[in-house]
Order: structure tokens, then C-alpha cells, then sequence
């Protein structure tokens, strides 16, 4: 995840090129091909295209759920635009052609379909955080007691070498601690 902004939680759809504030818009998705997507371009429930055969008849395809979370923009889009509907061409006008043959050839040549990662706002940690991974540790920021045990290994090295003097080494150690 890009880095994000404490004072503007807010990200940008790479398809339809609006930002996204967190507390309005509290899921985005992520695409290993198109980026950073708002939940218009992603494969729910409710997606459906329209198939278009050889016989010029129409109808509404829901996709199997195993697309569900995928991205249905074109595969090689640039401007983010959408897989709404399919012409399945067979060379022969009266061959009905199924569904499974406008999925397969959506899935093949038109859609990107592929598996986007879904973040989520925690309001709690003011961050997003990816959905199957929200117990987040925060990094531990660095105890004092590394950097003083550093410096004093520092000042032993110094006195061992005769660079300090019993009285500078002391001084040093007891200003350190």
C-alpha cells in the first residue's frame, strides 16, 4: 500500500480518476494490474454483462462467484474502462452459443479478472488495512535502551583503546545513562 496521509485519508481510483475520502468511502480494492480501484470496478453479486451472439440476441450473464472480487476492466486499458458487454462471434448465425462460452471468452480476451486485494478503513488505527490481515502490529519504535547500550559499547571501545581517560570515560557513561 502507498503511503498514507494521517491528516487526508483519501485515495484515487486509477479507472475512474476520482478521489475517495476514507470516511465516505471506507473499502477500496487493489488490482495487481490496474492499481488502486473504488468498488465500481469490481466484480460483485450483482455484475452482469450483456452476451451478444451471431443471432444478434441479447441477454444478461451473471458471473460464476469465483469472479466475485475480481477486476472487470479491459485487459489492456489504460483509460479504465469497464467490461459491459461481450460479442461472442461463431461464423454461424443459427449456433446458439451458452453462457459458459461468453464467460470463458469474457475471462480470455476482454476482462483483466483478476483477484483484487480489498482494504478497509479502521477508524481505530486511522488507517487502511488489508481485509484478512487487520490484527496490525505497529513497529515498534526504537527503546532508548538500544540506542544508550549502543553508545556505551561505543564509549568501551573508545576507553579500551586509550582514546578516553578514566575520568572522560566515566564522565560520558554517567551522562549517557
Amino acid at each position: 500500500m502507498a503511503k498514507q496521509s494521517l491528516k487526508d485519508p483519501k485515495f484515487r481510483c486509477n479507472a475512474c480518476k476520482e478521489f475517495y475520502f476514507a470516511e465516505e468511502n471506507p473499502v477500496h480494492y487493489q488490482c495487481p494490474k490496474h492499481g488502486y480501484l473504488c468498488e465500481k470496478h469490481i466484480i460483485d453479486t450483482d455484475f452482469y454483462f450483456t452476451g451478444i451472439s451471431d443471432a444478434k440476441s441479447e441477454r444478461k450473464i451473471h458471473l460464476p462467484s469465483e469472479f466475485i472480487g475480481c477486476c472487470h476492466l479491459y485487459k489492456d486499458s489504460t483509460r479504465g474502462e469497464s467490461v459491459k458487454s461481450v460479442t461472442y462471434f461463431t461464423g454461424n448465425p443459427k449456433k446458439i452459443v451458452s453462457d459458459e462460452q461468453f464467460i470463458e471468452y469474457f475471462q480470455k480476451f476482454n476482462a483483466c479478472t483478476k483477484k483484487a486485494l480489498k482494504f478497509n478503513w479502521n477508524s481505530n488505527l486511522k488507517m487502511w488495512v488489508e481485509e484478512g490481515k487487520e490484527v496490525i502490529e505497529k513497529p515498534a519504535a526504537k527503546s532508548e535502551k538500544s540506542n544508550k547500550s549502543g553508545e556505551i559499547k561505543l564509549l568501551i571501545d573508545l576507553f579500551e583503546k586509550d582514546i578516553l581517560t578514566k575520568e572522560q570515560f566515566l564522565n560520558q557513561l554517567k551522562s549517557s545513562i
